[in-house]
């Protein structure tokens, strides 16, 4: 060992190092045993493919978990090249019709002209099912159908869920957002009476309009020209 010096630091002796004494770094790697069968590294494997075959349209959708336990095959309704192929009445169970699922994947469907005329197709195959459907997912359906100009096939579902159970209706009680759902549809197909039929049935059935159908209200007021009604309804 070093000695010991008073008042010195052994650690502050150090052996001099002669740079000529240490290879290169390329030599070490030339003389490498390892270099003259070196290999290159192996391809990256492919990503694993998708766990479904289905692929949703381009655009705003709901997450793949909110359509999680619904049949595949009303799944790949909104892959705009697979075939419509619905299961027969009566194969599915009815814990798979979840009508809050329901509603957004004919969301989904009415987003894109490709696929929007499908949820003609799943409401008619649903009503096939003895499904009971509510009056969300039949204001859904009414609205995409009159976002896509077929006024006629939005009133269908309109009349459909108010028709009483024995004449092979739904009986369901509709909403502000149904009844505003049904007279646009009528609006924009130029069906100003037919809208005004529909205020009819929301006085019939004593519901308070919010303010959206009040407007929609407004709107067909003016155009049959009874313009003191319109003001009427602003002013109340």
């Amino acid at each position: 060992g070093y000695p010991h010096l008073p008042g010195t630091d052994i650690f502050s002796h150090t052996l001099p190092l002669h740079l000529s004494n240490v290879p290169s770094a390329a030599l070490l790697v030339s003389q490498s045993p390892l270099s003259a069968h070196a290999q290159p590294a192996p391809p990256s494997l492919p990503s694993p493919a998708s766990s479904s075959s289905i692929r949703l349209h381009p655009g705003k959708q709901p997450a793949q978990q909110q359509l999680a336990g619904l049949p595949v095959e009303l799944l790949s309704l909104a892959d705009p090249e697979q075939p419509v192929s619905l299961p027969v009445p009566g194969a599915v169970e009815a814990g798979q019709l979840d009508n809050s699922k329901l509603d957004k994947l004919v969301t989904t469907l009415g987003r894109h002209r490709g696929t929007w005329r499908r949820v003609l197709l799943l409401y008619e195959w649903l009503k096939g099912c003895g499904h009971t459907l509510d009056d969300r997912l039949c204001t859904t359906l009414i609205r995409v159908c009159a976002d896509h100009g077929d006024a006629v096939a939005a009133l269908s579902v309109y009349e459909w869920m108010r028709a009483p159970q024995v004449a092979g209706g739904a009986q369901l009680q509709p909403t502000a957002y149904t009844y505003t759902a049904a007279m646009r549809a009528a609006l924009g197909a130029g069906m100003t009476d037919r809208a005004m039929q529909v205020w009819k049935d929301v006085q019939a059935a004593r519901l308070v309009p919010d303010c959206r159908l009040c407007m929609t209200y407004i709107e067909a007021a003016a155009k049959m020209g009874a313009t003191d009604q319109a003001l009427h309804m602003y002013a109340q």
